[in-house]
Formats: structure tokens, sequence, C-alpha cells
């Protein structure tokens, strides 16, 4: 019986396990024949590279730009050998690398590329290209998105380079020829560089040509290919019909086609509204409609037989007070349509103001800049009718803010012929700037901010990312000031590009 108490007593001890402590360091070079910087290395040399532990067994971690014939990866424990069935090129200078993913048999990645740059001539590339990948949608940096350099905007040829992104987005690519070249990014291409199967990709808006001292900024966008579908069609009233689509659709690309007045439904951005001056009501449509990636198709569209009369008045969708900043105008936005008499009071006097029409159902309002802070202006919505002679009145209360703004200006070399420049803010919030002359200016809040411009080269008013199909498109030129800037409240903050 004590005999079997201590046996069990001995199953029941703790301890660390054996063989020391847990391993928790990604794999290191030791040495590498050739070595980072080797010159006139033999056609038909052995490729090897040494680490200081077991390393895992996975190809795909493993790449040579340029591309070798019949090229595999063989591994041994602490190594691993590159067997090419054809001797490398004359005069070339390759690039072997190791993705972020390459790992120690306990899975310690090394969570970087690491390159070693070899020529089979007298001299290597030396040529370096730094830059940025940016998500074109959230514009927050990405890491981890393969960056590749090409000879030509076509692809058909390998890449001449290949690197990932860290993960504060920054990427470096060294040993480059001096020469024009192509520069690609993607998310989701695996292993194979199928671009087209990319989840998001930044298509370059022209040819780099080396040697390039500034940074580029590529610009990551959803690898959309397909055109909107639409989902249903139905009739809102006797005038009017909705179309819901399976994602955003493009409003301009509609109008163009129907003769009616286009709006977005407020509660629905995939819907979008027509109102027609006869009824369409059993009749049907060609609308040629876009996406936000312009991928572009022709759909019939059928609206329904029947639908009753509209005899509601416009709703106002906003009911907050809104604030009145130096930086964004106030919008009233209804549910459909509008005319109105609009007026404006400041206590017991009336003010001066003007308004701008965004669509059919929003309208935009400019005060007066020189409104005092905090004052609170009363805007009456006098015969606030649809085009049925459904009408009503309402009343909404704006309130000048009273913060203290800082003033910023954004001067440079502009290249292209219409340019848009924004700040965002740490919480990502956007600041378009407005055209002064050769500067952009505008007041906003103290802090730190980012600066963009963009190419605006099809005048939409926004960045257009560029795609391979179904015709293959380059993107419009967007770049990130090289750092941040620091606005003070009731200071002028100069940007110089």
């Amino acid at each position: 019986a004590i005999l079997f108490a201590l046996i069990l007593n001995g199953c029941a001890k703790r301890g660390a396990p054996p063989g020391g402590p847990e391993d928790k360091s990604p794999p290191r070079i030791i040495a590498s024949s050739p070595a980072d910087g080797d010159a006139l290395v033999p056609l038909n040399s052995t490729i090897e590279i040494d680490f200081d532990e077991p390393v895992k067994s996975d190809e795909t971690t493993v790449m040579i730009y340029p591309a070798l014939k019949n090229f595999f990866v063989r591994f041994h424990k602490k190594s691993l050998q590159i067997q090419h069935g054809a001797p490398l090129q004359e005069n070339t200078t390759y690039t072997l690398l190791l993705t972020p993913n390459f790992s120690d048999r306990h899975g310690n990645r090394i969570g970087k590329t690491v390159e070693i740059a070899f020529c089979t001539g007298a001299a290597i590339d030396t040529l370096e290209l730094r830059g940025n990948i940016v998500d074109g949608e959230l514009f927050s940096f990405i890491g981890g998105a393969v960056v590749a350099v090409y000879s030509d905007s076509t692809m058909s040829k390998p890449p001449m380079r290949l690197t990932f992104s860290a993960e504060d987005g920054s990427f470096l690519l060294r040993n480059l020829p001096s020469e024009r070249v192509w520069i690609f990014a993607g998310v989701g291409v695996g292993s194979e560089l199928k671009w087209n199967k990319a989840t998001k990709i930044a298509i370059p808006h022209s040819a780099t040509l080396l040697p390039q001292n500034r940074k580029l900024t590529l610009v990551l966008a959803d690898n959309d290919t397909l055109p909107p579908k639409i989902i249903s069609t139905s009739a809102v009233d006797s005038f009017t019909f909705r179309l819901k689509f399976d994602e955003a659709a493009n409003i301009d690309t509609i109008a163009v086609r129907l003769n009616a007045k286009i709006w977005r439904d407020p509660a629905d951005s995939t819907s979008i509204l027509a109102r027609f001056k006869n009824s369409p009501l059993g009749k049907s449509f060609n609308i040629r409609v876009c996406d936000a990636a312009y991928n572009c198709t022709t759909l019939v569209s059928s609206v329904p037989t029947e639908a009753e009369m509209d005899t509601l008045p416009p709703n106002i969708i906003s009911r907050k007070k809104g604030k009145i900043l130096p930086y964004k105008s106030p919008e009233i936005t209804a549910s459909e349509p509008f005319s109105v008499k609009i007026s404006a009071m400041l206590d017991d006097s009336a003010i001066h103001f003007d308004t701008m029409r965004v669509f059919p159902n929003i309208l935009k309002i400019s005060f007066p800049a020189d409104l005092p802070k905090g004052a609170n202006v009363s805007v009456a919505l006098d015969s606030l009718c649809d085009d049925f002679e459904n009408c009503t009145s309402d009343t909404i209360s704006f309130t000048k803010s009273s913060e203290k703004f800082g003033e910023v200006s954004v001067s440079g070399i502009w290249r292209c012929d219409n340019p848009i420049v924004f700040l965002r803010s740490v919480d990502g919030k956007k600041f378009p700037l407005k055209k002064d002359g050769a500067k952009f200016v505008r007041s906003v809040p103290g802090g730190r901010y980012t600066v963009w411009r963009i190419c605006d080269e099809n005048a939409d008013g926004k960045w257009t990312s560029g795609k391979f199909s179904l015709f293959f498109r380059y993107s419009e030129s967007m770049q990130v000031f090289h750092d941040t800037v620091s606005v003070r409240p009731g200071w002028e903050t100069e940007v110089k590009w």
C-alpha cells in the first residue's frame, strides 16, 4: 500500500518539460552561398542558406527573382538548397528572398522579408525603391501585401523583383536596374502571383523611371471585376420606382439613360429612386449602370403595373441640431426631391446665406463666416413641397461651433490638371481642402493629420482605382505627405509639398 501511494505521488509531480525553455525565437541565417552582395557568381553555382536551428519545409516561403527554370527547394535540418535545371543567366542580379511566413519547426515566423542578392556579372544592381501600401477606402497602411516589379504593364514576363510590405505598410525593393518599371501590389494573390484572384490590388498610375528619389504610394482597392446586378424593382408611387442593386451603383451613369430625377435612397445606400414626368408603370427601361470601380453593364428593368398616388409631403430625414463648422456645410436631406422657400434668422434678424443643390433631395447651406461662436440660427422651410404639390413647413436649428480651429495651407508642384487635397485625422475623419489660387486651405480642429493628394483625372471628385479586367486601366495617382502635420488651434500651419 505504501509503495502504491508513492507511485501515485510520483505520477502527480509537475515540473518544467525536458529539453530547456520553450523556443519562441525565429530562425536566423548563419551563412549563405552566394553571400549577400557577391558578384561574378558562377552560372552553375549551388545556392544554399544555413540557419541556427531546424527550419520548416515550406517551398511557398522561398522565392528567387528573376525566376529560375525548373526551380525547386530542398530542405535539410538546418539548411535549404535552391536547385535549378538550367544555368543562371549571365550578367544578371538575382534576389533570393524568404517571405515573412518562413519559420522554424516550432512555427516561429521571421515576420519580415529577408533578402540575399548576388550577381553573375561584375557589378550588382544597386538601385532601391521605397514606398507605402495604403488601403484606398480606409486610408490606412497595410502590411503583408505583395509588391512586385515588372518590365511592362501587361505582366507578360515574370516579375523582376518581389517583396512584402512591413506591418507599417512600408516596403523596400532592393537591387533594381536603371530602367522603366511597373510596380504592382496586392493582398491574397498567393505564392503563384495570381493577380486576378487578389482580394485587394494596387495598379500603378504610370511607369516608374529608376532611379527614383521620392517614395511611391501604392493604393489598394477591392479587386472588383463584376458590375452591379438588380435585386428588385418596385413602384414607390405612380411616377416613382426604386431599383435595389447588390452593391452601391454610380448614380450619374443611370441618370444619363433615364430622363428622370435620380437620387439615392437615404435609408439604403444600394437603392436608387427615379421620378418621371410621366407614369413609368408597366414600362421597361434599358439602364446603363456602373459601380465605384467602373465595372459597367446594361440592364433591363420592368416597372410594376400598379401603384398608388403620392399624397405625402417630403419628410426631413435628420432632426438633430446641426453644427456650423468651417470645414463642412450643413445639409438638409429629405425623403424625396423637394422645392422650398427657405429663410434664416439669428435672434430677431434675417441673415444672408447661400444654398447649393447636391441631389434632388439634398440641399447644402453656406452661412456667413463671421457668425459669432455659439450663435443659434433658425432655418425656416416654407412651402416644402414635392413634385405632386404635397406641401408642409418645417424649422431646423443650426449652431455655430464654439471650438477654436487652426488654419492649414498646402502648396506644392501639382503634376495634374485636377488635384484634390485633403487631411485625415488620427481617428479617421476626412477634411477636404479648398483650392485658393496656387494653395489648398481650410480651417480644421487642432490635432495631428496626414496630408493626401489625388490627381482626379476623370473629375468625379474621388480617387478611381485601376483594374485588370475587363479592360486594363491605370489607377489615378494618390500620394501621402512624408510626415504627419500638427495643427494648433488659432495658429496657421503651412505645408510645402
